[in-house]
């Protein structure tokens, strides 16, 4: 093998970690036979690769883009690992995909504010890298006011006998019609299907029920949709009676009598990445 100065082999040696932690996304087997015919280190095939398909991704949909698949690809990973090897992770994670929906609906709204601010982009980054590092888990912080209403709402239950998803749906439809004059269509349809899934993950999650994975199934395809949404920009606009297509898309895929998000996982997503994805636990390295 090539040689290669000792601060070199350092950063080498921690992207072989890193690939060999997760040998099938990176494909470590395929890059460690390319390493032994080449005599290059294998990192730094992955790290061309990465370079590479950064600058094209860059080029489609520049750096929001690269932002949201940041805040993307790592989790759905995790969350699909999660929900196969059945671990207690499977909260965790459902709690970063509400959490992360929250926040790209609120940067929709704001619009050409968020551009106004310094760094805005190395902000975003770091608090999604702080959401789902597993050193931090920051998911749980953001919505600690949420919490505070859940428990405020049973109070209100308590006290006058009338359930208390009539006055969170009640505040909800008084909240949408402000919305609407703030963000038009587009906002109505992301809280169409941001709010209700939402609710009834946090209600998954206090009962400990089995519904925590459909919920987490149901926000990583819901985010996998938005980012191509996203992708395509114009051309979404173009198709006709969209905005009605893509309710009746997130209704079909939360609503208990068809969960359809299940069936996309199942049905497609799965086996497709499945091959991609390891359930055991992560190898330890020397």
């Amino acid at each position: 093998m090539t040689t290669l100065p000792p601060q070199v082999e350092q950063v080498v040696a921690k992207v072989d970690a890193f690939m060999a932690k997760y040998p099938q996304v990176t494909q470590y087997e395929r890059l460690k036979e390319i390493e032994e015919k080449t005599g290059y280190p294998k990192a730094a095939f992955f790290l061309l690769g990465t370079i590479v398909l950064a600058v094209l991704l860059t080029v489609v949909g520049g750096t929001k883009l690269i932002v949201d698949l940041l805040g993307f690809v790592y989790p759905a990973y995790m969350s699909f690992k999660s929900m196969d090897s059945g671990n207690k992770d499977v909260t965790q994670w459902l709690t970063y995909w509400v959490v992360f929906s929250f926040f790209s609906i609120v940067e929709n709204i704001l619009g050409l504010l968020v551009a106004l601010i310094p760094f805005y982009t190395w902000i975003k980054i770091g608090m999604i890298v702080w959401m789902y590092h597993p050193s931090t888990m920051g998911t749980f912080v953001p919505f600690a006011p949420f919490f505070f209403v859940l428990e405020r709402l049973k109070e209100i239950e308590e006290k006058t006998g009338y359930p208390k998803a009539a006055f969170f749906l009640l505040g909800t439809i008084v909240l949408a019609v402000l919305l609407t004059v703030v963000g038009g269509t587009k906002l109505i349809v992301d809280l169409l299907g941001f709010v209700y899934p939402a609710y009834m993950s946090f209600k998954s999650m206090d009962s400990g029920n089995k519904d925590v994975t459909q919920w987490l199934t149901y926000w990583v395809v819901f985010s996998f949709f938005s980012i191509v949404e996203n992708i395509l920009g114009l051309l979404v606009a173009l198709i006709p009676f969209y905005t009605w297509i893509k309710i009746g898309m997130i209704v079909w895929m939360y609503h208990p009598s068809t969960m359809g998000a299940k069936t996309v996982y199942e049905q497609g997503l799965r086996p497709l990445l499945m091959p991609y994805i390891d359930v055991s636990e992560p190898k330890k390295t020397e």
